[in-house]
């Protein structure tokens, strides 16, 4: 389907795996769990180490009272705007978006020789975790790509003094363009949920310009 340009037909083959979508949508050609539920016997596709769901994501009614707040309105300058649910999802099947590629934006941002690109992944994320990112972050075309992949890449600490290492890494300059390869460890689709702290700390180093391939001084624990 997608050679054929059918971006939307081929959402289904994808869902009939995953099940990452229960809604309606044209073409759908299954009911119940997904292959990977058969499989495992796990419905977690998110965070392969949980079975159900992840206790470290917070419900979406919390979310919701907390955008719906009034000190979050007076931060967003919304006033009394009414607010309402959408499906997203939805859309992005129907647009098609779905299931295109984001493959060309990336190479365009990388080929522009002037921006910093951080692809991170938890370990534990099953639909779009290491294993099934990891061969198009390989291919992408870009001046750094041979350096890219012959990178090794190297275990990732937040402190020196921690014992887990939290995950690994790979970054790469050439020219001005910088690329950074993270897949943190005990951690599924929202990392920031099961990782807080290394989430934080990989982000910061990334926009301060710090490297991956060392620990730093201070104990972030607090974190």
């Amino acid at each position: 389907h997608i050679k054929d340009g059918d971006l939307v037909k081929a959402f289904d083959p994808w869902n009939s795996v995953w099940r990452d979508y229960s809604g309606p949508y044209p073409g759908r050609s299954f009911q119940g769990p997904g292959l990977f539920e058969n499989f495992t016997g796990g419905s977690n596709t998110e965070n392969i180490w949980w079975s159900g769901e992840d206790p470290n994501i917070p419900p979406f009614a919390a979310a919701a009272a907390f955008l719906t707040s009034n000190a979050t309105r007076r931060a967003l300058h919304i006033g009394s705007l009414k607010m309402g649910m959408v499906d997203q999802y939805h859309i992005m099947i129907m647009s098609g978006d779905c299931m295109n590629s984001s493959r060309p934006f990336i190479e365009h941002i990388l080929q522009q020789d002037k921006y910093k690109v951080l692809l991170y992944s938890g370990a534990w994320d099953g639909v779009l975790g290491a294993a099934v990112s990891e061969p198009l972050y390989a291919s992408l075309d870009w001046p750094g790509k041979a350096t890219f992949n012959a990178e090794a890449r190297a275990p990732y600490k937040v402190a020196k003094d921690d014992v887990q290492v939290a995950g690994f890494a790979r970054d790469v300059t050439v020219g001005g363009s910088r690329l950074v390869r993270v897949v943190v460890r005990r951690a599924g689709h929202i990392l920031p949920a099961d990782q807080p702290r290394v989430a934080r700390d990989m982000i910061e180093r990334f926009a301060l310009g710090g490297s991956y391939q060392e620990g730093r001084h201070q104990d972030k624990s607090e974190l």
